[in-house]
């Protein structure tokens, strides 16, 4: 993913997060983009978060995981 689009999908979390901070989605959107943006310290925080709210999906448990492994 290009840089811009990157930014942009950050941007977009950040204000869903923003308007609804327990929106777990968006916690773990925000987590991705963090990873892909080579962030994993950030990514680490909104991937824990988006758990901590209850998300039920095993990929951001996945991508959690990965994150640990590699800080």
């Amino acid at each position: 993913m290009r840089r811009g689009n990157l930014d942009r999908a950050a941007a977009h979390a950040d204000r869903a997060i923003t308007l609804r901070p327990t929106m777990s989605q968006a916690h773990a959107q925000r987590g991705r983009v963090s990873v892909a943006q080579r962030q994993p310290e950030e990514a680490l925080g909104h991937l824990q978060r988006a758990i901590d709210i209850g998300i039920d999906d095993p990929s951001t448990r996945e991508l959690l995981a990965v994150v640990l492994l590699d800080l």
